[in-house]
């Protein structure tokens, strides 16, 4: 190895050592807990819904609770049943999360979120009389998020494309009724040969 290499190489061997000291080993200054309660845009109990509707460029699927305590496609078809489907847009239009949240100073124009005319809307009956309502705008530049916001709010929420298109995924394809069993055949005796 030449004299160049040596001391080059301890050069190099000096600034990571320097580095390690001042920026690696350094202890983790613990993080500060995260609040999420803002994070929510519904906080409903999933018992206290009545009925979802998702409504999208003239096409609308109602979900509504039947007397069991389940859920039935009441539009544009009806069938009973408890499609998982079914059960699991009622879940998420209920418990619907944010990734982040833009208040009304930082939002602008509605328009830069695709909610000054959103083509989608959800609505939910909940409890006897009330209902919430949620718009849908773009999704965001890397296609991981949608823009939501409700009617009541300034705020503009964020929130993982996967749960917008449970919703939507209603309209694209709807579920399917509950299968009627098939009957099975009663035995018939076996004839016995007399000989």
């Amino acid at each position: 190895m030449s004299y160049r290499t040596t001391v080059a190489l301890l050069v190099l061997l000096a600034a990571v050592g320097a580095y390690m000291y001042f920026y690696g080993l350094r202890p983790e200054e613990p993080e500060a807990p995260v609040d999420t309660s803002n994070l929510k845009v519904f906080n409903l109990e999933t018992g206290s819904i009545r009925s979802l509707e998702v409504r999208q460029a003239g096409k609308n699927v109602l979900v509504k609770r039947n007397s069991q305590g389940g859920w039935d496609l009441a539009e544009p078809e009806q069938f009973e049943g408890d499609n998982p489907r079914l059960v699991n847009a009622v879940e998420t239009a209920a418990t619907l999360t944010a990734s982040r949240v833009f208040t009304a100073t930082e939002v602008g124009s509605l328009a830069d979120y695709g909610l000054d005319k959103p083509e989608t809307r959800v609505i939910i009956g909940v409890g006897s009389n009330d209902y919430a309502e949620l718009l849908v705008g773009n999704q965001n530049p890397g296609g991981s998020g949608s823009y939501v916001k409700r009617p009541d709010s300034d705020n503009v929420y964020l929130v993982d494309s996967y749960w917008i298109n449970v919703l939507k995924g209603l309209l694209i394809e709807l579920p399917k009724a509950k299968p009627t069993p098939t009957p099975f055949p009663e035995p018939s005796p076996t004839p016995v040969s007399s000989s």
